[in-house]
């Protein structure tokens, strides 16, 4: 029993962390295995003024950027293990119009970036770091803002805290603050998924160890939980916006 339960969490964890193509998915519901699922395809959109770009830093990864000049800072979005394209666009377009430059960046696997697998967040802070980098060299002097859903919380707590970097301020949608708590998000409404024994395997396929990294401190780097301003009503992206950039725009 004990290698039937192993085999089915290592399968599980195979799955949640690699891509396939559509014709290799399976539409299934609870599976004892985890489904199949088809890595995200989307197209550019359909907006003029949008560049598309490209990171290397090891793989390459994908961006989408509205350059503002001059600009106020620039904000950096990632997204979850399911990208809601029209909120990322229309959040970049908004922050684009207040004054700020914006970049959207696509996680390895994801989109038109190299590889077919993830992490759930993990490794992707290696992703964030390169692209605080990036953005400091190509907008030098710029306040520079982290923007994160699900998956990329972790991303984002991970590279703030393993290599010190140094966000003017970072805005979180459903954080999540280890791999664990991303496979039970994932998995919910699965209870055939060990969700413990899954995030073990997710670690030792991909080589890291689950709780070998250094823990994100909230009071050292300024950061919004947008999980408050949900329970309060409609979030209004414009007023994020001026909580995050306040204090660098006027001192307090």
């Amino acid at each position: 029993m004990t290698v039937l339960i192993n085999i089915a969490a290592f399968t599980a964890a195979w799955r949640l962390t690699h891509f396939y193509s559509p014709d290799e998915t399976e539409d299934s519901g609870k599976t004892l295995f985890g489904k199949k699922i088809a890595r995200h395809q989307h197209h550019l959109p359909d907006i003029d003024f949008f560049e598309v770009d490209t990171l290397h830093g090891g793989k390459f990864i994908e961006s989408w950027k509205l350059d503002m000049e001059p600009s106020d800072g620039v904000f950096l979005f990632f997204h979850d293990y399911t990208i809601e394209e029209d909120v990322l666009i229309s959040r970049a377009i908004e922050t684009y119009r207040e004054g700020y430059t914006a970049v959207v960046i696509f996680f390895r696997g994801f989109g038109r970036s190299e590889g077919d697998e993830t992490t759930l967040g993990y490794a992707e802070a290696e992703e964030v770091e390169m692209a605080m980098e990036w953005c400091a060299y190509q907008y030098p002097g710029q306040k520079i803002y982290l923007v994160g859903r699900g998956i990329s919380s972790l991303s984002i707590f991970r590279a703030v805290a393993e290599f010190d970097l140094q966000p003017a301020h970072i805005i979180i949608e459903s954080p999540q603050y280890s791999v664990r708590e991303v496979v039970k998000k994932l998995s919910a409404g699965n209870n055939l998924i060990n969700n413990w024994l899954t995030s073990f395997w997710i670690g030792n396929i991909h080589g890291f160890h689950l709780d070998a990294f250094k823990k994100f401190n909230g009071e050292k780097t300024p950061w919004i939980d947008l999980t408050s301003w949900q329970q309060e009503g409609e979030v209004r992206w414009l007023n994020v916006i001026d909580t995050a950039t306040y204090a660098n725009k006027y001192g307090g």
